[in-house]
């Protein structure tokens, strides 16, 4: 069974306004906007079994829809950055998607997630980069914001081990409730 995670798929407008926040880093690969996503729960290899329990599950959620919005650019690492990314808006619907997914990942028998949970959009890996190369990066784009996107559904996805970044491919999707 390849590696899956739960997550939130990007609108293409809004993917290609962070396609364009791409800049001159050497130790940068950038993410393909069409693999930008938002984690809601990384499950990594699992078996086929639980994969289905789990996508199950997912279909039984009761989750209205909702508005994010991109709010800044950051990196992430201390002495040198690992990775760039586009980070949201404080979401409580979000945080509620993202607990749900938790508990159905425990329930299908895997280990609680320890990392906090910081929802953002991964745009670029580094490679030992050091954060006086990238701060032209985070000044230059720190006021970036467009409009919010509605969130009406949440995807599972498989991934090929790698580096990260892609390709992804979407498995299943679970639309959320009608706001009818």
């Amino acid at each position: 069974m390849p590696r899956l995670f739960t997550g939130i798929e990007i609108p293409l407008p809004h993917s290609q306004r962070l396609m364009m926040l791409r800049g001159d880093i050497i130790t940068a690969r950038w993410i393909a906007p069409e693999n930008y996503h938002i984690t809601l729960r990384f499950l990594g290899d699992v078996s086929s079994l639980q994969a289905d329990e789990y996508s199950a599950q997912l279909d039984e959620l009761m989750i209205e829809p909702f508005d994010l919005t991109i709010k800044s650019v950051g990196h992430f690492g201390t002495k040198r950055a690992h990775a760039l990314w586009a980070g949201l808006e404080p979401c409580e619907a979000l945080n509620h998607l993202h607990r749900a997914h938790e508990k159905c990942a425990i329930n299908i028998g895997l280990e609680p997630e320890p990392r906090k949970f910081i929802p953002h959009i991964t745009l670029a890996r580094l490679t030992r980069t050091r954060l006086s190369t990238i701060a032209p990066f985070l000044a230059d784009f720190s006021g970036f914001q467009p409009d919010p996107f509605r969130v009406t559904r949440a995807a599972l996805y498989s991934a090929k081990p790698s580096t990260g970044g892609g390709p992804y491919v979407v498995e299943d999707i679970f639309p959320f409730e009608s706001e009818e």
